[in-house]
């Protein structure tokens, strides 16, 4: 069993975690510790919509990065 931590870069914070109704789209990262839930994987499984949601927090809330 393991979990993943994420670490949003300089300016960066966590988008609001399991929003919406479709796991595949919506972020998976705590917002205060950036850790996933706990999950296994069997040999070559994939795990492949874990990720972690962030926006540009000096966009005066707009979520804008400008990327």
């Amino acid at each position: 069993m393991t979990a993943r931590t994420f670490h949003p870069s300089g300016g960066y914070t966590f988008s609001p975690k399991d929003q919406g109704g479709n796991d595949a789209l919506d972020s998976d990262a705590d917002t205060t510790t950036g850790r996933s839930a706990v999950f296994s994987l069997s040999a070559n499984q994939q795990y492949l919509d874990l990720d972690a949601g962030m926006w540009w927090a000096g966009s005066g809330g707009s979520g804008s990065s400008g990327i």
